[in-house]
């Protein structure tokens, strides 16, 4: 009986050591996924930040367009009438 009792008791202390082990590990992930968590809303913000920058270059890049010019002669000097 008291050899029971102590194979009982290993037992027990072996399932709180698991269960200990679990919250632990539960513990660490969710630091880890806040901690994703915020690195993605930051990468989300830059990503933000740039889709603006592009934007302002685009902009920018549509007013330096230069509208065709007119056909010219293949006489630069010749004007036409």
């Amino acid at each position: 009986m008291r050899e029971e009792a102590r194979r009982d008791a290993e037992a027990l202390k072996q399932e709180r050591d698991t269960a200990l082990y679990r919250a632990s590990d539960r513990d660490a992930l969710s630091i880890q996924l806040d901690a994703l968590n915020a690195v993605l809303a930051v990468e989300r913000s830059r990503v933000e930040e740039w889709k603006a920058v592009a934007d302002r270059f685009a902009s920018q890049a549509e007013k330096m367009v230069v509208p065709e010019r007119q056909r010219r002669s293949w006489w630069p000097w010749r004007r036409s009438a």
